[in-house]
C-alpha cells in the first residue's frame, strides 16, 4: 500500500492566490499593460499580489519538499530540537540555494549545474521582483514599480512558478503528484 502524500496547506494556498491573481491581472485592460500611471490602486495591488504569491508558492513548495525529503512525514512527531533545527534551516537558507543545492541533494541524478539554467534564472528574476516589492525603501520602490508592476509581469510570475515545478520534477525524477498535474501543470 502506497502512502498518498497530501500537499502542504501553504503550498496550495499560495498557488491558489498566485493563479487567482494572475487570472485577475490578465483580465485587466490590455491597453494598460505598459501604462503604469493609468492603473488604479486596486489593479496595481492585484499585479503585486500575483508576483508575491508566485514567489511565496515557490518558497513554500521547496520548503515542503525539503521537509518530506528529510523524512519529517508527520509534523506532530517532530521533537523540539528537530523543530528548532528545521526552522533555522528553512529560514537561514537563501531562496536560490533552496532551488539549487537542495534540488541537487534531492535529485537522484547526482550533482548538476542548476544555476546556469534558464529555469533557475527565471526563479531568480522572480526573487528579485519580490525583493524590490518588499525590501526596498519607498523612494527606491517608486523608481522600479513602473518596471515591475505590469500585467505582463504578473502573468510571467505565474508562468515562472509552473515552469519551476515542472523543472523540479524533471531534475529530481520524482513522480508528479496528481494535485500538481491537475492544479498547476495542466492549468
Amino acid at each position: 500500500m502506497s502512502i498518498v502524500r497530501k500537499p502542504h496547506n501553504l503550498v496550495t494556498s499560495y498557488w491558489d492566490d498566485s493563479h487567482f491573481f494572475s487570472k485577475a491581472a490578465s483580465s485587466l485592460d490590455p491597453r494598460k499593460i505598459e501604462q503604469y500611471d493609468y492603473l488604479s490602486p486596486e489593479e496595481k495591488r492585484v499585479i503585486r499580489y500575483a508576483i508575491l504569491s508566485s514567489f511565496l508558492f515557490l518558497e513554500a513548495f521547496i520548503n515542503a519538499e525539503y521537509f518530506d525529503e528529510m523524512g519529517y512525514v508527520d509534523p506532530r512527531k517532530i521533537s523540539l530540537l528537530q523543530k528548532q533545527n528545521l526552522d533555522q534551516i528553512l529560514t537561514d537558507t537563501y531562496f536560490e540555494d533552496k532551488w539549487s543545492n537542495w534540488i541537487e541533494n534531492i535529485s537522484k541524478k547526482g550533482k548538476q549545474q542548476l544555476k546556469g539554467t534558464k529555469e533557475f534564472q527565471k526563479i531568480k528574476k522572480l526573487k528579485d521582483w519580490r525583493n524590490h516589492l518588499t525590501h526596498y525603501k519607498i523612494h527606491n520602490l517608486m523608481l522600479v514599480a513602473n518596471d515591475i508592476e505590469t500585467i505582463a509581469n504578473a502573468i510571467e510570475a505565474n508562468q515562472t512558478a509552473k515552469l519551476a515545478i515542472a523543472w523540479y520534477y524533471n531534475i529530481t525524477g520524482k513522480n508528479v503528484p496528481d494535485w500538481i498535474n491537475r492544479d498547476i501543470l495542466l492549468k
